[in-house]
């Protein structure tokens, strides 16, 4: 550089100036679309967890619900003859010493 600079050949001076941001502007690049990918790839990894924990819960909660349903069918079906017998009757049970309400 100092050598064209001292010998007077601005232009191709410049031209070699010119060549050195080039190369720069294109390692910056590089190292950005590097960047990127690499974010984005940690983006991913995030998102791949963050899918596998709500499909987790989401089991959880289903496998939760499907006990309190089968509790409650138990006890829907308990308490279906004293329903049957109260719509027969019109007098509730509770149970065999006691009479009734009506």
């Amino acid at each position: 550089r100092q050598k064209l600079l001292r010998e007077g050949k601005t232009t191709r001076y410049l031209k070699y100036a010119i060549g050195e941001i080039v190369l720069v502007v294109i390692g910056i690049l590089i190292a950005l679309s590097i960047n990127n990918w690499n974010q984005e790839r940690q983006n991913c990894l995030k998102e791949e967890g963050y899918l596998e924990n709500l499909e987790r819960d989401l089991n959880n909660q289903i496998s939760s619900i499907d006990i309190q349903i089968s509790y409650e069918h138990k006890f829907a079906s308990a308490g279906n003859p004293l329903l049957e017998e109260f719509n027969a009757t019109g007098i509730l049970k509770i149970d065999s010493t006691s009479s009734a309400r009506s």
